[in-house]
Parts: structure tokens; C-alpha cells; sequence
């Protein structure tokens, strides 16, 4: 699907060509366009070509692209793009090149990119960015390279990175207050130290589950009050001390099962004997150091 030269189209509507199975090929948004409304190329499934957008982009609506399951190629959104909408490449399963994203992008929105299991490269995240919703990268499993969260993010939300096996690294910034529910699940490619944000404040639960490559302490800052069940749950690959906050109130139950390497003293059954429990915390859940 192409335009013809010298074309002056500025946006392409809503629902434009949504669900417009019999189109094959290349997607060639004509330079000048600055918007894509939502569902323009929905279910565009016979698309299999590549992506091509104008630098002079600014929006691109709610599912736009969602489900064109047989474009190929990378994705590059222009610094122009301040506007993302959710969903917007869900399910581009067969996108295959690298993704660049706009230096002035505010905020990954839900499932902006989740499922897109075969793009490859590193995810450069701009500074800018203040929040990656739930599901965005979810699913991502081929995605590779040190995985940077940089410093104006705050909440990094549900199922964000679930299953990005791919990955080798992690880096969170400081500025990380919550981490939410199966946010980094299943990403057992990590293999670097494992270091909480120092102003983290919640752990969601299974938010940490799986990452059996993470090596090093459990250090918890002080700040952390609340830690979901089986938050850290088959960390197996932890080597070092636990160390729980000193306002912890709650924490779930499982949440440390299978840390097994952990250092902290164990009984004749393996269980960790001794860890010094918060003031302030009002009650234990079952099971809380099975390791």
C-alpha cells in the first residue's frame, strides 16, 4: 500500500483500511502525514512487507497497526512522535528488524509493542520517559542487550517486560517507586547483579519470578513496604545475603520460594533460619523463605 508522489495528505482517519485483508506488501505512509488515527490498518494481516513512516509524524492512534502479523522489518517512529497510542503494534509477530523509538516520547503505553516476539536489537528507552504501561514490551522474547531503565521513570507497571527472555542485563534507575505485577517475570536472560532502586517503595507480586540469572544480594532499601507473593520466587541464581527493609508492613506468601543459593543461615531442610523481620510488619504470610 502505497501513495502516490507529491501526495498532500496530512492524517490517515481512523478505521481507514482497518481489517483490509487482501492488501499484501509494504505499508508507505507518505511524507507530510502527521497523524495515523486509531485502527487506520488494523487486522491488515495480508501486509507482508515493511513499515515505512514519514519523519514528520506526530500521532499515532489506538491499534493502528495491531495484528498485521506479517509485516517485516524494523520499526522506527521519528523524533517528531510525541503521541502513542495502546496497542499500537500488539501482535506484529513476524516484525523482524530492530525497534527505534522517538526521543520524545513521555510514556510506553499499554501493549504498545507486546507480543512482537520476533523484533530483534536493544530497546533504547528515552530519557523522557515517566512511565511504561502495562504489557508494553510483554512477550518481546528476542529483544537483546542490556535493558535500561532510565531515570525519570516511575512506575514501571504490570507484565511491562513479562517474558523478555531475550535480554542479558538489567540496569533500574533510583527514580523507581513501583514495580508492578509480573512486570519482569520470566526474563531469565538477565545475568548481571541484581540492584532494587533506592526509593523503591512496592514490589508487585511474581514481579521478579523466574529471573534465574540474576546473581548477588536481595538487598531491599529501607523504603520498600509492601512485597507481593512470590515476588522473587525461582531467583535461584541470588549468591549473596537477604537483606529485608526496615518498613516492610506486608509481603505475600512464596515470595523468596527457590532462592536456594541465598547465604543467609539454613536449617537441616534447607530453609533460611534468620532474617530480622520489620517493626512495623503486621503479619507473615505461609511459606515466606521456602527456598
Amino acid at each position: 500500500l502505497s501513495f502516490e508522489n507529491g501526495s498532500k495528505l496530512t492524517s490517515i482517519p481512523a478505521y481507514a483500511f482497518d481489517k483490509c485483508l487482501a492488501f499484501k506488501g509494504s505499508i508507505v505512509i507518505p511524507e507530510g502525514v502527521t497523524s495515523i488515527g486509531q485502527y487506520a490498518f488494523e487486522k491488515c494481516s495480508g501486509m507482508d512487507g515493511t513499515l515505512s513512516l514519514p519523519s514528520g509524524l506526530e500521532t499515532i492512534g489506538n491499534y493502528a497497526f495491531s495484528e498485521c502479523s506479517k509485516l517485516t522489518g524494523g520499526i522506527t517512529l521519528p523524533d517528531t512522535l510525541t503521541q502513542l497510542g495502546t496497542y499500537t503494534f500488539n501482535k506484529c509477530s513476524n516484525i523482524n528488524g530492530e525497534l527505534v523509538l522517538s526521543k520524545n516520547l513521555k510514556n510506553i503505553p499499554q501493549a504498545a509493542f507486546s507480543n512482537c516476539s520476533s523484533m530483534i536489537g536493544s530497546v533504547d528507552i528515552p530519557e523522557g520517559v515517566q512511565k511504561i504501561n502495562a504489557n508494553a514490551f510483554q512477550g518481546c522474547s528476542s529483544l537483546n542487550g542490556t535493558l535500561t531503565i532510565p531515570g525519570k521513570v516511575t512506575n514501571v507497571s504490570n507484565y511491562a517486560f513479562d517474558a523478555c527472555s531475550g535480554f542479558d542485563a538489567l540496569k533500574l534507575s533510583d527514580s523507581i517507586t513501583t514495580i508492578g505485577n509480573y512486570a519482569f517475570a520470566d526474563c531469565d536472560g538477565f545475568k548481571n547483579e541484581f540492584v532494587l532502586p533506592a526509593n523503591l517503595k512496592t514490589v508487585g507480586e511474581f514481579s521478579f519470578s523466574g529471573c534465574s540469572g540474576l546473581v548477588g544480594n536481595l538487598a531491599m532499601p529501607d523504603t520498600v513496604t509492601s512485597v507481593g507473593k512470590s515476588a522473587f520466587a525461582g531467583m535461584s541464581g541470588l549468591n549473596g545475603y537477604m537483606y529485608l527493609s526496615k518498613k516492610l508492613t506486608s509481603f505475600g506468601e512464596l515470595c523468596f520460594y527457590g532462592c536456594s543459593k541465598l547465604t543467609n543461615p539454613k536449617d537441616e531442610q534447607g530453609n533460611i533460619q534468620i532474617i530480622e523481620i520489620a517493626e512495623g510488619t503486621t503479619a507473615l504470610p505461609q511459606q515466606i523463605v521456602r527456598c
